[in-house]
């Protein structure tokens, strides 16, 4: 079984009511767990991929992607889960009849897998482009990321949550997505001069 991550009980709330100190702990907390959480990922790909090294090369997401679409998963959402998401969208009407009600959601394990391959995809993102950095952005809660660890490949450019990008890539394969792409031709949009 894949270690879960363990989040600090400040963070056991929408992100979104944060306060710029509670989301500035959060980025501190992210940059300490970072390394453990890499380790966590590195040792659990090695039990499969036994040559596999978190090196961070654009080689390296090959191997990676492999691990990862044959452990992620979803499980059927709790009528707990299925209420608070009916309470969420009634806050905007416009969306009630727009959205279904998720029928399923991601296990505990691909939460979790997704959150440490973010990391290392971030990480080997600054690795090989001397212009990206981890930032995060507290100006206006109405942000998509607010609070949330970016990465930033220069300041001319948008920065992305590499945690969504990989949810959303495990929500593609999961759902046999024709639209899917991988680890690496992501790497290859975003440091095209490595590829």
């Amino acid at each position: 079984m894949y270690s879960l991550i363990e989040v600090p009980l400040f963070v056991n709330k929408d992100i979104y009511t944060f306060s710029k100190e509670e989301a500035k702990e959060y980025f501190r907390w992210f940059k300490e767990i970072k390394a453990t959480r890499l380790q966590i990922l590195e040792d659990a790909v090695c039990r499969d991929y036994r040559h596999w090294e978190l090196n961070y090369t654009r080689e390296s997401l090959f191997s990676l992607y492999e691990w990862f679409i044959n452990k992620i998963s979803y499980r059927l959402v709790t009528n707990e889960e299925e209420e608070e998401f009916k309470s969420q969208i009634s806050k905007t009407p416009l969306l009630i009849e727009a959205i279904e009600t998720p029928e399923k959601t991601f296990t505990d394990e691909t939460v979790s897998i997704c959150f440490d391959i973010g990391c290392y995809f971030g990480d080997t993102i600054i690795f090989n482009n001397t212009e990206a950095r981890w930032i995060q952005k507290t100006n206006s809660k109405k942000f998509i990321d607010y609070a949330q660890p970016l990465i930033e490949i220069n300041v001319n450019n948008v920065p992305f949550n590499p945690r969504r990008v990989i949810e959303n890539i495990a929500r593609l394969k999961l759902d046999n997505s024709n639209k899917l792409f991988s680890f690496l031709e992501l790497f290859d949009e975003l440091v095209p001069d490595v590829g």
